[in-house]
């Protein structure tokens, strides 16, 4: 019974998110401030088992939810109809669809929130909403003034109802019909934690600490270990292990009683010294308890085998060890509360935060990997083959985690100009075509996903060269050394396989590659310099896939900025540095026509050019120009391309397949 699909509104960048989950591993990745925790924490307060609820503040709504609110003071000064303002004030929500077999003899507390019983829907559908709480509306809106559309009267009204929020806004829980959004049944919002018990693994796992107050986080975990197998719903082995601790404490508990009883009371004094009427007549006296809980999390460790019978600390391992083991532990822990819950919920969803944290790349690598077995180990401790109904998030900043993951388990998060959210994912939009994904989506390009722009090129000597190049530039120019930047060598003939792909993520990519002119001579295609080529053809197959098959280098010099630019990507390839003067057809052959005195050229043609890069050693070169001889000019295309991506600033862009998964999981409402 997996949580097929999400959906959010209005809070914070997630304004209005929809996406699928995978059945069992769904990875989260995005650049920095792109919504990944907040969707971890809008679950977190969403199913906390508080009755009380979750406290939300005006900062938690999304900037877009502030002009509804400004509309709801309005309608409601106009004495628009309660229910017609209530619709345009906003709510925070959570929308889940979860499927099931209806074929199943028993779908467990998962049948409470079945609303439609056609065998045709095998989904229900679970709405959680932060909104007004009934008849609290005049209270809420008390002594507004009205918005007049300043500035001033808005922050002014902004400012009084985020005081009011907390108090007027409660948590609500509806099982919807999938088909029929006005058709649903409140719930007791306490129950949510018993149909799906969210879980979290959080970034911060307190485990740098080595000095002598180390926090001791792995040793507890052991506390909730032994609590879960105390609950009623253990199995008789771990509750045969809680009552062999208890039996164990106890007889501590004797000794101390029995041992330091006469000392500890020597300590306290006499009441009859104070010479109050009446308090000689009591007398105190000491008596030692102990619990096995207290004495889990604060006096047990967990200790590494050493040597000659020493045993290691924790905080003596590595940083890296300790978080996979702490990872492990808790995943362990979790499962222990679900195999102890009676009933047991229905899923049990887990969150998991940046496991890469203080991981070397190979063990990022093998983790994300290895965590469905994990899954499917822990199942295997349950009776009558039952499966524990896992389903974990991971959300990560690691290309490494992201490289061994499949990307039928991705789930892009963009942060838009517009401060909204919308999440992508790759499974919809590549469907048929993961060939493409596994195949060219190595180590290196999954550095995509995080980067807040790219630059495609060629060959090694543009790779190794283009640092210094930002550097030279970023005097002129707003930094590029100062944006995360990706550098993908991707060669001549692959660069427009990602075209697609980068469009999809949004990312502004400047493409860097080269003219390649030839012509036909004795029945083949040969190097040719430009000038004598203009009406030949280029073999550059990412030119020809950006603009014809049969563009000629003529038609390449006369393209305008916007010819070579499409959206989010810009392509650059040689031109002359200046009018009239020679054009290369390589980067090397560019690089020496901007930098002639390099070479000892005083009025260089393209002869001089193709001659002296048809001698160089293209590593030799490009180590050479980067590290000794560092006093040359960029060459203008590469300039030129540079310039429009440091520059550029993208701007909203409403996908239809974001729109399509909206509707999908709204339905019908």
């Amino acid at each position: 019974m997996p949580i097929q699909s999400v959906y959010i509104k209005n809070f914070r960048l997630l304004h209005d998110v929809a996406f699928t989950l995978h059945e069992r591993t769904s990875v989260v990745v995005g650049r920095n401030n792109s919504g990944k925790t907040s969707l971890r924490e809008l679950i977190r307060r969403m199913s906390a088992a508080d009755s009380k609820g979750p406290k939300f503040l005006l900062e938690d709504f999304s900037f877009a939810a502030h002009d509804k609110f400004m509309e709801a003071v309005k309608m409601q000064h106009d004495g628009a109809d309660e229910a017609d303002i209530r619709k345009t004030l906003p709510a925070i929500e959570l929308i889940l669809e979860i499927a099931y077999d209806v074929e199943a003899d028993d779908i467990g507390l998962l049948g409470d929130y079945v609303v439609n019983l056609d065998d045709g829907v095998t989904v229900v559908k679970v709405h959680l909403s932060y909104s007004l709480k009934a008849g609290q509306i005049d209270a809420f809106f008390k002594d507004l003034p009205v918005p007049d559309g300043s500035d001033d009267r808005k922050e002014e009204i902004l400012s009084t109802l985020r005081e009011r929020i907390p108090v007027h806004f409660e948590r609500v829980l509806f099982a919807v019909n999938p088909t029929n959004d006005a058709d649903r049944q409140k719930l007791n919002i306490n129950d949510f934690q018993r149909v799906i018990q969210a879980r979290f693994i959080n970034a911060n796992r307190a485990l740098d600490d080595d000095t002598s107050r180390e926090s001791n986080a792995l040793g507890k975990v052991l506390e909730a270990l032994y609590n879960s197998a105390s609950a009623d719903g253990a199995t008789d082995a771990d509750k045969t292990m809680a009552a062999g601790l208890q039996d164990a404490v106890k007889s501590v508990e004797s000794t101390l009683r029995s041992e330091v009883k006469d000392s500890l009371d020597a300590l306290l004094p006499s009441l009859q010294e104070f010479g109050y009427p009446g308090l000689g007549d009591s007398a105190l006296e000491t008596q030692t308890e102990l619990q096995v809980s207290t004495l889990m999390q604060g006096h047990t460790k967990l200790r590494y085998e050493g040597h000659n019978g020493i045993s290691l600390p924790e905080s003596y391992s590595g940083l890296g060890t300790r978080n996979l083991i702490y990872i492990l532990l808790k995943l362990h822990e979790f499962f222990k509360a679900y195999q102890a819950a009676q009933p047991a919920p229905a899923i049990q969803w887990i969150f998991i935060e940046e496991p890469e944290a203080h991981l070397h790349p190979q063990m990022q690598e093998v983790f994300i990997a290895r965590l469905a077995s994990i899954a499917t180990l822990f199942s295997d401790q349950l009776p009558d083959g039952e499966t524990w109904p896992v389903q974990f998030v991971v959300t990560t900043h690691s290309s490494h985690v992201a490289n061994a993951t499949k990307f039928n388990t991705v789930r892009y998060f963009l942060a838009r100009p517009s401060r909204q959210t919308t999440v992508k994912d790759l499974s919809e939009r590549f469907a048929g075509n993961e060939q493409f994904l596994h195949k060219y989506l190595t180590l290196t390009k999954c550095d995509l996903f995080f980067a807040d722009k790219a630059v495609l090129v060629e060959g090694m000597a543009e790779r190794l060269l283009l640092p210094e190049m930002i550097e030279k530039m970023d005097i002129e120019l707003p930094p590029l050394g100062q944006q995360y930047l990706t550098v993908m060598e991707v060669g001549g003939a692959y660069a427009y396989r990602f075209f697609e792909f980068l469009q999809f993520l949004e990312l502004p990519a400047l493409v860097i590659t080269d003219l390649d002119s030839v012509a036909e001579k004795e029945g083949k295609l040969r190097k040719h310099l430009v000038n004598e080529s203009m009406d030949e053809r280029t073999s550059n197959a990412t030119l020809k896939n950006w603009f014809s098959d049969k563009v000629s280098p003529g038609d390449l010099l006369a393209m305008s900025d916007d010819d070579r630019t499409d959206n989010y990507l810009r392509i650059t390839y040689q031109v002359p540095e200046r009018k009239g003067s020679p054009c290369g057809r390589s980067f090397e052959e560019a690089f020496i026509l901007a930098n002639p005195g390099l070479f000892d050229l005083e009025n260089p043609s393209e002869q001089d050019a193709s001659d002296i890069a048809a001698g160089l050693k293209k590593s030799e070169f490009a180590l050479e120009h980067s590290i000794d001889k560092t006093n040359w000019t960029v060459p203008k295309y590469i300039s030129d391309g540079l310039k429009w991506l440091s520059t550029f600033t993208p701007q909203p862009v409403e996908v239809a397949d974001d729109e399509a998964a909206t509707e999908q999981v709204k339905g019908d409402g």
